[in-house]
């Protein structure tokens, strides 16, 4: 009789799969047993050794997107082309038969260390001057229209078309939850619509990552800047999305962070152009999203957090002191 194994049989084994799996689809001996990454979040991380050469294989949660993913993967590898620290992408596998049917990616393993870990006073200006030039090249990558996914999606020739086509998605959910009333969560909405359409002339589409911060990216152990990873999240945007979880979650944790990112951030792009407009559009955009989904999807601390930062935003106007990059920075 053929009984299929338990919950408990399977986990043990899941080792031996992930080298079955990495085994085929690299075409090389796993040489090491493959070690389960415990960070991230969503997709199942293990390290592995083979041929001299280490490697991350990165599993997709079952109800993951196939679409989103193949465009994450086609955003990684433009971003890793245009010469972005990021750890290259060797397999994009959709359905490996060794895992379940699972999307399955194995990226370059950087022996590196998680940003907190390594950052102090001294190392916080260099570390934050490389992030600020590493992204600022990722936004230099055009990769067409303005669109929700990086190839595969409807584009749109101008940032005030999109946010015309992005607000009435985001009011959806958002009117689905109760954390504010309707008439505020209408205002908000029609508020960056309209700036959308004043800064629109200015705006360029760009590869952005839409999730940097500091579980997103990399340190060598000197505290120097290493890489961007992880671009689950990677769309065709005005560039100054990039800004607001830094903002919302970074920079305030790290004093002289904001000036030493928008300087290297600015030794590659140069300026930006109507910058605090800018960035209340994608904060209200960004920060509403991420509320209606957190409290969709029954996370409501998270919910909470979103809600707070977007109370702060909605209570500045764009040319008053809380767009400056330090806003919310502790006092000394």
């Amino acid at each position: 009789m053929h009984v299929l194994p338990d919950p408990a049989r399977r986990a043990v084994n899941r080792p031996e799969q992930v080298r079955r799996a990495a085994e085929s689809l690299l075409g090389l001996r796993i040489t090491a047993p493959p070690r389960r990454i415990e960070r991230g979040y969503g997709n199942e991380n293990w390290w592995l050794s083979g041929d001299d050469r280490e490697y991350l294989l990165k599993i997709a949660p079952p109800a993951a997107d196939l679409g989103k993913l193949t465009a994450s993967a086609r955003a990684h590898r433009l971003a890793v082309e245009r010469g972005v620290p990021a750890p290259e992408l060797v397999i994009f596998e959709p359905a490996c038969a060794e895992l379940d049917g699972r999307t399955v990616r194995i990226v370059d393993y950087l022996d590196t260390v998680h940003p907190p870990e390594v950052l102090t006073a001294d190392t916080v200006p260099e570390f934050f001057a490389g992030f600020g030039a590493a992204v600022a090249t990722l936004h230099s990558v055009r990769p067409g229209g303005f669109a929700s996914r990086v190839g595969g999606s409807t584009t749109f020739p101008t940032w005030a078309d999109y946010v015309d086509f992005r607000v009435p998605q985001i009011r959806g959910r958002a009117l689905a939850t109760d954390l504010y009333p309707a008439a505020d969560w209408n205002a908000m909405l029609d508020r960056a619509r309209d700036l959308a359409a004043v800064v629109s002339d200015v705006v360029e589409p760009s590869l952005v990552h839409r999730d940097l911060y500091l579980d997103n990216v990399l340190a060598d152990r000197d505290g120097r800047f290493a890489a961007i990873i992880d671009f689950d999240g990677a769309e065709v945007w005005d560039p100054v999305v990039d800004f607001v979880k830094l903002r919302w979650q970074v920079f305030g944790e790290h004093p002289g962070s904001a000036a030493a990112y928008l300087q290297g951030y600015a030794s590659v792009a140069g300026p930006i152009r109507r910058f605090a407009e800018r960035l209340h559009v994608v904060e209200i955009l960004e920060l509403a999203n991420h509320a209606a989904n957190a409290a969709l999807t029954d996370n409501p601390a998270f919910a909470e957090q979103a809600t707070a930062r977007l109370d702060v935003v909605l209570g500045s106007t764009p040319d008053g002191p809380a767009v400056d990059l330090d806003v919310d920075q502790p006092t000394t």
